[in-house]
């Protein structure tokens, strides 16, 4: 049992229940020890200094914008992870350090406003918006998992070009955020949910975790045996009442998007009916249901979970306070292979003789081909979300897509979205 401990809860609170070295208080640095840096603070013990990781002979060094002291410590080998609370002003006032450091700045409420419009896909995180606050500048009620979801995605938008820096040199960025953020933002965060959930779904029995628990995106189960445009793992929902007949133009390109997409499909499709007057077994029922076309009346829907992730049109979004209308697929343009990337607007499900049915996304694509609308750096792809084309070929199968999900950018203004792809 110590052994399953030992290598299945290996974060800090771990490290000090195993070495017995308490991981809190001033000495909480197991590399420090009595050469600490910590220092008390209104509500907690702020863990500062980080210039002690810039080179010997740094400016840096010799400077006392810090903690107002020269530093003289060695360089040590680790560095710590950090947050914030809403305290911080004040503790700086104790210190009478950084006076110029304003929280309601322009700068902090552009930062909060950016927060405050972003609109996560449906179980990606938590809803940022309600953890900002856009007067007094200041963001609360974030779990670690949104904590990683900020640094990780978001300040890749917000600082696009100090990225490259902050890779070369993350202890001098550290040396920066000494600068900016009130000491309260160093402190000692860790956590062991995951490990923890990790060890009962492997040794203990009857313990609900998140590998064990019933899935929350059934798309079906597993697939049928047949054409795959019949049988695609898909599972749409949310019909749309009273939804006005689609035009027959709008039915004959959605079933001409089927059969030329269907490569099974596609070497019968000039003598399929002349296969089934002469009674081949080439010509079974899917193909001829195929050649049928589908039947007039077409249902329509406002989601679909396929492959276990869950797709909602445009209209649903624009009403909830989460974003799963954002699609890609990969394409042919002008003989290039290039990512299409839109959102979707309706979910079409066609029923075709012997109760086969066929379902498609209906969506619209934004320009992606042309740098006047689409601009791809180091780190991110930003897109003009009032360009479109391809405005009649709207039609893809739900197996084609990937989910993505659109960001406000900060540095190209506001008809400008950065594309964040979600990772399944």
């Amino acid at each position: 049992m110590r052994a399953c401990v030992f290598w299945t809860i290996h974060d800090f609170p771990a490290y000090g229940m195993m070495s017995r070295w308490s991981t809190k208080g001033y000495l909480a640095c197991p590399i420090c020890n009595c050469d600490f840096s910590s220092v008390k603070l209104r509500s907690k013990i702020g863990y500062l200094g980080a210039h002690c990781w810039l080179p010997e002979n740094h400016i840096w060094r010799r400077s006392k914008l810090f903690n107002g002291k020269f530093q003289d410590r060695t360089r040590p080998v680790e560095l710590w992870k950090n947050k914030d609370t809403e305290k911080a002003c004040k503790d700086l006032e104790d210190q009478e350090l950084r006076k110029e450091l304003d929280l309601k700045s322009k700068r902090e409420r552009r930062l909060c406003n950016f927060l405050k419009s972003i609109k996560y896909p449906d179980g990606y995180a938590a809803n940022i918006s309600k953890c900002v606050n856009t007067r007094g500048g200041k963001l609360s009620g974030l779990k670690s998992h949104d904590c990683h979801v900020l640094l990780q995605r978001l300040l890749l938008i917000v600082r696009k070009s100090d990225l490259d820096k902050l890779q070369e040199n993350i202890i001098l960025v550290l040396c920066k955020f000494e600068k900016i953020f009130p000491p309260a933002f160093f402190d000692v965060m860790a956590y062991v949910c995951k490990e923890c959930t990790t060890f009962c779904s492997m040794y203990l029995d009857g313990i609900e975790t998140v590998f064990n628990r019933q899935e929350r995106n059934d798309d079906g189960g597993e697939q049928e045996v047949g054409l795959k445009v019949f049988t695609q793992q898909i599972r749409p929902f949310s019909i749309i009442p009273r939804a006005p007949n689609v035009p027959v133009d709008q039915r004959d390109m959605a079933h001409w998007f089927v059969l030329n997409n269907s490569l099974e499909v596609e070497p019968y499709l000039e003598y399929v009916n002349e296969l089934r007057k002469q009674g081949s077994p080439e010509a079974t029922n899917e193909l001829w249901s195929m050649a049928n076309g589908p039947e007039p009346i077409i249902n329509t829907y406002s989601g679909c979970i396929s492959n276990g992730v869950r797709f909602l049109t445009i209209e649903w979004d624009n009403r909830h306070t989460t974003q799963n209308s954002g699609v890609v697929v990969e394409g042919e343009h002008e003989g290039q292979t290039i990512n299409f990337y839109g959102f979707l607007t309706k979910v079409w499900e066609m029923a075709y003789l012997f109760g086969h049915r066929v379902v498609l996304f209906q969506c619209e694509w934004y320009n992606s081909g042309c740098s006047r609308f689409f601009r791809v750096d180091t780190h991110c792809s930003s897109i003009d979300v009032r360009s479109r084309w391809y405005k009649d070929d709207p039609f893809v199968f739900p197996s084609q897509v990937q989910q993505v999900f659109y960001i406000a950018d900060t540095e190209l203004g506001e008809h400008w979205k950065v594309v964040e792809r979600i990772h399944h």
